[in-house]
């Protein structure tokens, strides 16, 4: 987990019981350390990875663009561009994870309608709401070897979560 949600007293407390590690990006090799947790899974272990780095926001989607922009990778920002419903991946911890377990089963969730924070929360609390989720399973063995087709492959999959979720939210069975 993110270093930082150990200010979460709840995160904390069970952060510490149970079996998974914290890692802080600002500091360290994360993408190592992540390979180095993969290598070590059981087989009914999981390692959850969060791509986009954070909660979706605009703001986020615009400044990861930026980011493409300025690092030269222009099909990438294309991509992200057309995207509106998600940011576009940071691929490096992805990566590391297959690397670092080059035989294990890789599952992408997408969702609608989850409150994009508090102040949401609180507003939508009175009200039903309609969340819906979408995992897509992939099998390592669909996964391309060469890193810069697996960033493209990567970014395939966010191309399709980002077409998912316009659709939730078009047809009204997703809220967010």
């Amino acid at each position: 987990m993110n270093e930082a949600l150990r200010l979460d007293p709840l995160i904390d407390v069970l952060g510490e019981r149970l079996p998974n590690r914290f890692l802080d990006p600002r500091g360290g090799d994360t993408e190592k350390e992540i390979a180095a947790m993969a290598g070590e899974l059981g087989e009914t272990a999981a390692l959850v990875i969060f791509p986009e780095g954070a909660n979706f926001t605009e703001q986020r989607r615009q400044r990861g663009i930026e980011r493409l922009e300025q690092a030269g990778h222009l099909d990438e920002a294309a991509w992200a561009r057309d995207m509106q419903h998600v940011s576009a991946p940071r691929p490096g911890g992805s990566l590391a994870a297959i690397e670092g377990a080059p035989d294990a089963d890789i599952v992408v969730m997408g969702h609608a309608g989850f409150p994009t924070g508090l102040r949401e929360l609180w507003r939508l609390l009175p009200e039903r709401q309609t969340v819906d989720v979408r995992l897509w399973l992939l099998k390592p063995d669909n996964v391309p070897f060469d890193r810069d087709e697996r960033i493209d492959w990567l970014f395939e999959r966010w191309r399709i979560m980002d077409s998912w979720i316009g659709d939730r939210q078009n047809t009204g069975t997703g809220n967010g």
